[in-house]
């Protein structure tokens, strides 16, 4: 499902060239939780951002079943990310004059697709939240936005669901709901996910755990 190969990101500074992941190569099969650690700075939220396609690699390549999404015009790349890559944040982003239901919808009407509100509904329903449609983001608890975050990343039936620091804003209790609720998910819908996470048990639970040190993998 996803392939890197050779992936390399730096940043340029006024002195110098501070390179972040030194060739970064492996993959991700199809249905597979892959979890990503490492110490802060290690470089784990510049990956995610490479994988989801919102940033662009020094060097390498990111394939999607085979197709490079750094090689697609630019146009094309946002259709292919919007269609196919669902990515989750820590602090979920969610707009906050819209309710629960029409943040889930948003991603629908951007891609202009049909029965927007009925897949929101039916993806709140999933997550628990058939009885907080029309509350605010303000309205609601820390894992209830998370949760409206995940029906939101879900609901454009997208191959890969990309989350980071899923549980960050959580305290431990909820974290472990949510996150109980988002394998349950990505089980039965059967998608492949990567988990950028600090939570050595959150990473015990995914299928593979991959380290990063100094911008290096070890498995």
């Amino acid at each position: 499902m996803i392939e890197v190969i050779n992936l390399h990101k730096s940043f340029k500074t006024k002195q110098s060239s501070l390179e972040i992941l030194k060739g970064l190569s492996f993959k991700v099969e199809k249905g597979q939780i892959i979890a990503i650690t490492g110490h802060s700075g290690s470089g784990k939220s510049t990956l995610l951002g490479l994988l989801s396609g919102l940033d662009k690699p020094s060097s390498g390549q990111v394939l999607y079943n085979q197709k490079d999404i750094f090689s697609m015009p630019f146009k094309e790349q946002n259709i292919f990310r919007a269609q196919n890559v669902s990515l989750i944040f820590q602090n979920y982003y969610l707009i906050p004059h819209l309710t629960a239901v029409e943040n889930v919808m948003l991603p629908l009407q951007i891609l202009k697709l049909k029965n927007a509100e009925k897949e929101a509904r039916f993806l709140l329903d999933e997550v628990g939240l058939s009885h907080r449609l029309d509350h605010y983001p303000g309205e609601l608890s820390g894992g209830e936005c998370q949760r409206v975050a995940i029906a939101r990343g879900l609901v454009t039936k997208p191959l890969v669901l990309l989350a980071d620091e899923p549980t960050g804003s959580l305290d431990s209790e909820t974290g472990e709901k949510v996150m109980s609720l988002y394998f349950q998910l990505v089980r039965k819908h059967n998608l492949t996910s990567v988990i950028v996470t600090h939570n050595e048990e959150l990473a015990a639970k995914c299928d593979h755990e991959l380290k990063l040190h100094q911008g290096i993998i070890h498995s």
